[in-house]
C-alpha cells in the first residue's frame, strides 16, 4: 500500500517531466564542456529555462 502524499498524479507527471529535463540539461551541460561547444551549451541554458519555468508556472 502506498503512502498518501498529499500529489495527485498530474503533480507525478509535472515532477517527472522536470526531472527529465533536467537530467537532459546536465548531460548536455557536461557534454558541451568536454566537447568545448557553445552550441551544446546554449542548448543547456535552453533546457534550464525550461524546467524553472515549467515550476514557476505549475507551482504558481
Amino acid at each position: 500500500m502506498s503512502r498518501h502524499d498529499g500529489r495527485l498524479p498530474p503533480d507525478h507527471r509535472v515532477r517527472r517531466c522536470s526531472v527529465a529535463l533536467f537530467v537532459g540539461a546536465s548531460l548536455t551541460s557536461a557534454l558541451g564542456l568536454v566537447l568545448d561547444n557553445m552550441w551544446l551549451l546554449a542548448a543547456d541554458a535552453w533546457h534550464l529555462i525550461a524546467v524553472v519555468t515549467l515550476e514557476l508556472v505549475y507551482r504558481s
